[in-house]
């Protein structure tokens, strides 16, 4: 490779470099915005749970008061209630965390190109 392909190739993956940081932001507030809704809609509803009066069950045969249910038991059904919230905060987790891990391999691959432009200017 010439020194100039060398260049080439880094001042291409400094561009890259940019614009997956300034993706990487939309990601961050993305996933802390779900992560935050999440919370929110756990909260509510586990409170909506503790103070619901007794209802009937869909086949009407028995009364149900969720107040009555432990505070594990209201954990379990709040958060299965609240899945979607929770799918939600986590693929916006994991788009966060696979951006972070392709910005690593450029900042890998740049490093990679400056020790070979380095070596080739020493030659």
């Amino acid at each position: 490779m010439e020194v100039l392909d060398i260049a080439h190739a880094i001042e291409a993956k400094i561009k890259a470099i940019d614009y997956v940081l300034k993706d990487l932001k939309k990601r961050s507030i993305t996933f802390a915005e779900t992560k935050r809704r999440y919370a929110l809609s756990l909260a509510i509803i586990t409170l909506k749970l503790k103070n619901e009066e007794p209802t009937n069950s869909l086949n009407g045969d028995r009364v149900i008061n969720y107040g009555k249910l432990t505070s594990g038991a209201l954990e379990i059904l709040a958060k299965a209630i609240c899945s979607k919230e929770r799918l939600d905060k986590d693929v916006a987790e994991a788009s966060y965390k696979i951006a972070i891990s392709g910005l690593k391999a450029l900042q890998s691959q740049l490093t990679g190109y400056q020790t070979i432009y380095k070596h080739l200017q020493n030659t």
